[in-house]
């Protein structure tokens, strides 16, 4: 019944840190925004950072690998960035997923510290799909022209033959799913929910003073470009409670 509903609704997420691992436009956002609906994540994503951090790819690295904004150098900057916030939102007490590539072995070492030392579980969204399915996707992608993303097939098939394969030891932290499928979504939020627990209801969650904590620990955490925004709301004996809040914004400055 509604009752029920709202009481499950009203509960506070646990703290967790998810990061997707995947080549562009495989569904990684899918997979992180399904996180961010189902269980309250708090969504970093590296697209957005890295052109915080370094504006626009410049139009004669379009196209390139490894080049402009994401150079080396570029990323491992960006990846830092990352994990500094997640480190921050884990420490105010909200769970967080990356949606970012993860495709070298050490960029998923330093995320898995970062949960080691905020003391919070860890999991690998290994997100998988069929090249066909990827360079459709892409397709799409491109033709909207809305996505804040600039590779391109080149571009996917090089991550394809450089990436680094998990190791037997994150595949154990891993978790395989098909951003495309309802199920394997449906099926990883059940298998997170199982192994969380599930903490109080919350009855003294006032909104307006959750809406000020959160605006000022992001601006703190990014000045003038952090931005909050509700996914989801419930009532809980009268009060509001924010569930989910994703970290949002259009480019540098906003």
């Amino acid at each position: 019944n509604y009752a029920n509903l709202a009481e499950s609704y009203s509960a506070i997420p646990s703290r967790f840190l998810a990061v997707t691992h995947g080549v562009s436009a495989v569904g990684k956002s899918q997979v992180a925004m399904r996180l961010v609906e189902a269980l309250g994540a708090v969504r970093l994503r590296s697209d957005i950072e890295r052109k915080r951090l370094f504006g626009e790819q410049p139009e004669h690295d379009r196209g390139q690998f490894a080049a402009g904004i994401y150079s080396s150098q570029a990323s491992e900057a960006t990846y830092a960035h990352l994990h500094q916030l997640a480190a921050k939102i884990l420490q105010a007490g909200y769970p967080v997923v990356i949606d970012a590539a993860y495709l070298k072995q050490s960029q998923r070492q330093a995320a898995c510290h970062i949960a080691e030392e905020t003391g919070v579980p860890f999991l690998i969204l290994d997100c998988q799909a069929p090249e066909a399915v990827i360079a459709g996707w892409l397709a799409q992608r491109q033709a909207e022209g809305k996505d804040p993303s600039d590779a391109t097939l080149d571009v996917i098939r090089t991550q394809q033959a450089t990436r680094e394969p998990l190791t037997a030891a994150e595949t154990v932290q891993s978790k395989r799913v098909d951003p495309h499928d309802a199920a394997s979504l449906d099926g990883l939020v059940d298998g997170i929910r199982q192994r969380l627990p599930v903490l109080p209801r919350a009855d003294h969650f006032d909104i307006a003073a959750h809406f000020t904590f959160i605006a000022h620990q992001q601006g703190n955490i990014v000045p003038a470009v952090a931005q909050v925004k509700p996914q989801r709301m419930a009532v809980s004996e009268g009060r509001f409670s924010l569930l989910a809040v994703n970290y949002l914004g259009k480019g540098r400055g906003g």
